[in-house]
């Protein structure tokens, strides 16, 4: 069914999918075409389960308004994102509401594993879905493309993924569409599709910190992506000898100060004994933010940035807020930086933006 849309029924679909519920006579103002065609188009629609229709009274006399929302059961997605030994998956229903999510331990260093464990994780996410509910899975990765989409130039951290074969393999694990973005990317897409208060933001900027530093853009309401799917990567602000606000550089600064963090997710709420070595990182890492703000706004002038990716939200809400106390000048004169906020999904972050690839692409 959603191969056979026509551009006019997608964009019927991306307005309510964006303003969570919309009347016909709106659909029809938003879009320029009659109140008849939309009714028709809207009809068909409704006859694929596309849409429910509620009904709200706005005065005490009159007609009650007809909103329609999108059936969350018509379609889902899975995306799938890769922390250093293992895998998350997340289910998204057609409104891009969390279903449910599984966790895969990363067993083997070969695609065939990755891809394995993948095919594993769907396979049990998608058991209990209606038949041909799946649109597809979004796989986020940690690195950059080669020059061809199909070669990845994985975080060196990522040995599993660093293999140039891995896309592949992901792929052929499915006979379902597989969409592949890096993790900025992906993380930007999220926060234009779900984010609170951003959803008209546009340009907008997604600094992604996972074990690298990363970055995705809305332009237009498309991602930016580059001639090769490597737009926007403000990284190269921090050389790699040097220290840099990544994930890679907490854990490092953590374990030299004599904790033992394996990965991320072990940065749980400080304990006394954890707090004054990572305010320290905190506050340095900070001021590099603020130096990325600056240029993000001086090359993309965006609405607004969004900071967010593989880091705790209570950390990433601790750099925003000292990123605001550097008061860096504008990129020129008399620009002001692009406000900077922090994403509301926190490390979850990276499943949904992978899960809403599909949904994008098939619809947005």
């Amino acid at each position: 069914m959603t191969a056979q849309l026509s551009q006019t029924e997608r964009k019927l679909i991306a307005l309510i999918f964006r303003n969570k519920t919309m009347a016909r006579t709106d659909l029809a103002e938003a879009t320029g075409l009659t109140g008849a065609s939309v009714t028709r188009l809207i009809n068909r629609l409704q006859e694929d389960g596309f849409f429910h229709e509620t009904r709200t009274r706005t005065g005490a006399q009159g007609q009650p308004k007809r909103n329609l929302a999108l059936n969350p059961d018509r379609f889902f997605s899975i995306g799938i994102v890769f922390s250093l030994r293992t895998m998350e998956l997340a289910l998204l229903n057609f409104r891009g509401a969390i279903c449910a999510t599984r966790h895969r331990v990363l067993s083997g260093a070969r695609p065939e594993d990755v891809a394995r464990a993948a095919a594993s994780g769907v396979a049990d996410l998608s058991r209990n879905l209606p038949p041909d509910s799946l649109l597809g899975v979004g796989v986020s990765l940690p690195g950059n493309f080669g020059t061809y989409r199909d070669l990845l130039v994985a975080h060196e951290l990522f040995d599993q993924l660093g293999d140039d074969r891995v896309i592949t393999a992901l792929r052929s694990a499915f006979d379902i569409p597989v969409h592949i973005e890096n993790d900025g990317t992906s993380a930007a897409i999220a926060e234009f599709m779900l984010g609170e208060g951003v959803r008209d933001e546009d340009p907008l900027f997604f600094l992604h910190i996972g074990h690298g530093v990363g970055g995705g853009a809305i332009l237009d309401g498309k991602p930016y992506r580059g001639a090769h799917g490597n737009a926007c990567l403000p990284g190269f602000l921090f050389p790699y000898e040097e220290l840099r606000p990544s994930g890679q550089d907490l854990l490092k600064h953590m374990n030299n100060a004599g904790h033992k963090i394996e990965d991320l997710d072990g940065l749980t709420q400080p304990a006394s004994g954890l707090a004054a070595d990572l305010d320290a990182w905190i506050d340095r890492a900070s001021q590099q933010i603020a130096l990325a703000q600056r240029a993000i706004t001086g090359f993309f002038d965006p609405a607004e940035i969004v900071l967010g990716g593989r880091l705790p939200g209570w950390i990433n809400e601790a750099l925003v807020a000292r990123a605001a106390t550097a008061r860096l000048p504008g990129p020129s004169r008399g620009l002001p930086n692009a406000p900077l906020k922090t994403s509301a999904f926190g490390p979850e972050g990276g499943a949904i933006g992978a899960a809403c690839l599909p949904l994008f692409e098939t619809f947005l």
